[in-house]
């Protein structure tokens, strides 16, 4: 009948004896919490992460108290939120206090809760071109070291040139003036940044004010530039850079004043950004009033001079300087001048110069008298020419002081024209032998030369024909022609006619001809002689080449000591060159001229009767004569050619 307390609760006991019951009502009631404690009593969160929180209970002597129901509350659930089971989640950074009820006793836990670090952070775009008055948004993004977005945290924004781009607390990047900034995003400590480029609104036209002016030389123009953009709006604070297309006519400055330098046009431009405008300068003098010349007179003699100067003036009476000047004289055969003023006295006579500025004249006299001539002299003093040469002489004309004189008339005279003549430039031409004197007459006042003429000595003689080559009986006349050293002929000279062998040629002189008839066969040498000079001709005397005339002849070859080539005798015989087994002619033989490889019949040997361009064929002798060359070469006369000779018939 001991009852014992199990759980809490109401129960009966019932006691039955012999089927007869008594009860009695038990009420069971939980042993009173004294003390409740949550582990871990703190906790340090970062949001979105969980703490398990455990709540014990002990009664008043420190019992553990188990199957108790536990409350949990939070005190800040936007900052932890704690379930039923006691799992706090961090909401958001800050502080609270979980709080377990057990049976109305508390315990509580303190809970941080601070954000997940952020790790990097990005600002979206990275680079912006923008012009002035531009704005640009630019975003910032955090995240963790595992790459997770962070939300909701502060972002603090900075320019390193606000005075190229400024950026709102909001991220909004506004252009200032031309440049580059760099714009930083923070985060909790961690940066990143933009580079943003600012640029100038692009100017689209220049204009120019004046667009024309009209200055006279020394005077200034103000000039002044302005620029627009595409919509036409002015732009300010833009740099203007001036040029001009002639400085030497009108400069410009930085600042675009405009200079007149001398007169002319130019184009001044302004340059803004690329884009032109152009004003147009006319410059001109200012007015010639008055020119002056001076000296107004001057006297000189023939080859003087005299610098004249010339000024001119304005309406003021200001001198002006820079100007074009011309010169003119109005007779330039007595007096000349020069573009610098300087008259120089020609010839006697009187000219008025002119100097002109502008159309602006005036002028100055002159008079130019000559300057007396006192001595003559004549260049060379002597000369010695033969018949038909030349000499030219120079005539000089020098005042009281020695001056040479230039400019004067000379007057050419020979006393002795049949000897030499002088013509009226001064050139003397010998005539004949003798001697005479060449005068030069300036203003009355002489000079001489005298020339010695003697014959021009014999150089060379030419005997034509050189070579004539004649047949018995037949008449040829020789003709001498005799040359001075310059190859001019020489006649009235006397020639010596020789004639070397006289059984072969008969001859009849007269002076520079000589006729000759052949009377027998053979050669000989006529010659001319004149003043120690000798030449001559060469004569051959020949039968008509038939071939009974030369039947017998020998054929020989070479210089001394000569090689017989063979007679010219029948085909039996053995020493004939017409034997064609023979050794003189046949085609094996190294010395006959019917072999085409030998030097007699090589048709490119120079000593072959087969050769058209032999220099030295062979040659046909009889009777101790040569009466012909045996050659193809037609020069060589008279001559039988090789093949030829084996046409021949009625040989002995």
């Amino acid at each position: 009948g001991i009852v014992t307390a199990v759980a809490p609760g109401s129960a009966t006991i019932t006691a039955t004896v012999e089927g007869i019951n008594a009860t009695a009502a038990i009420t069971v009631s939980n042993v009173p919490v004294a003390a409740v404690s949550v582990t871990p009593a703190t906790a340090s969160l970062t949001v979105g992460g969980t703490q398990q929180l455990t709540a014990g209970a002990r009664d008043a002597v420190g019992n553990v108290l188990t199957g108790r129901a536990v409350t949990w509350n939070s005190s800040a659930s936007s900052v932890a939120s704690v379930s039923t089971t006691g799992i706090v989640t961090a909401v958001a950074p800050g502080s609270a206090t979980i709080t377990a009820t057990v049976e109305g006793i508390n315990a509580t836990a303190a809970i941080t809760v601070s954000n997940v670090p952020v790790a990097a952070v990005s600002v979206a775009p990275a680079t912006a071109a923008l012009t002035v008055g531009g704005t640009q948004q630019l975003i910032a993004s955090a995240r963790d070291a595992a790459g997770n977005v962070l939300t909701g945290r502060a972002v603090s924004w900075s320019s390193s040139t606000s005075s190229v781009a400024s950026v709102s607390t909001a991220g909004i990047v506004t252009a200032v003036a031309p440049g580059s900034a760099t714009i930083t995003a923070t985060v909790e400590g961690i940066n990143a940044t933009a580079a943003i480029t600012v640029s100038n609104v692009p100017v689209a036209a220049v204009s120019v004010t004046p667009a024309t002016a009209s200055l006279t030389v020394g005077s200034t123009q103000q000039l002044t530039a302005g620029a627009r953009d595409a919509a036409g709006n002015v732009l300010t604070g833009r740099a203007v850079a001036w040029s001009s297309s002639a400085s030497s006519v009108a400069s410009v400055s930085t600042t675009g004043v405009v200079t007149a330098v001398a007169p002319g046009s130019a184009t001044i431009t302004a340059t803004v950004e690329g884009a032109n405008a152009t004003a147009t300068i006319t410059v001109s003098n200012v007015p010639v009033a008055v020119v002056s010349v001076t000296p107004t007179t001057a006297s000189l003699t023939v080859g003087g001079t005299q610098q004249l100067t010339a000024s001119a003036r304005d309406a003021a009476g200001n001198v002006l300087t820079g100007r074009a000047l011309s010169w003119s004289s109005s007779a330039s055969s007595v007096a000349s001048v020069s573009t610098t003023g300087v008259v120089t006295a020609v010839a006697p006579g009187s000219a008025t110069i002119t100097a002109t500025v502008e159309g602006i004249n005036a002028t100055a006299a002159i008079t130019v008298s000559n300057v007396p001539v006192a001595a003559v002299s004549v260049t060379p003093t002597t000369a010695s020419l033969t018949v038909g040469g030349t000499q030219q002489l120079t005539a000089g004309a020098r005042n009281a002081s020695g001056n040479v004189l230039t400019g004067r008339a000379v007057t050419w005279s020979s006393s002795n024209i049949s000897v030499a003549t002088i013509s009226t430039s001064g050139t003397v031409t010998a005539v004949a032998v003798g001697t005479a004197t060449m005068t030069a007459t300036i203003e009355g006042v002489t000079g001489t030369s005298v020339i010695s003429v003697s014959a021009a000595p014999v150089a060379s003689i030419s005997v034509t024909p050189s070579t004539p080559n004649l047949f018995i009986n037949e008449i040829i006349t020789l003709t001498a022609t005799l040359r001075d050293a310059a190859g001019n002929v020489l006649t009235g000279r006397s020639v010596t006619w020789n004639i070397g062998r006289p059984a072969v040629l008969a001859g009849l002189a007269d002076g520079a001809r000589l006729a000759v008839a052949a009377v027998a066969l053979g050669e000989s040498y006529v010659s001319a002689t004149s003043e120690g000079v000798q030449s001559g001709s060469l004569i051959w005397v020949t039968g008509p080449l038939t071939c009974t005339n030369i039947a017998g002849g020998e054929i020989f070859a070479g210089t001394a000591p000569f090689i017989s080539l063979g007679f010219l005798r029948n085909r039996f015989d053995n020493g004939s060159i017409l034997n064609t087994f023979g050794p003189h002619g046949s085609s094996f033989s190294s010395t006959s001229i019917y072999n085409p490889v030998s030097v007699y019949g090589n048709t490119v040997s120079t000593t072959s009767a087969y050769t058209t361009f032999a220099s030295s064929p062979p040659e046909l002798y009889k009777n101790g004569l040569r009466v012909a060359f045996v050659s193809k070469n037609s020069i060589r006369v008279p001559r039988v050619d090789p093949d030829e000779l084996r046409t021949c018939t009625g040989w002995p």
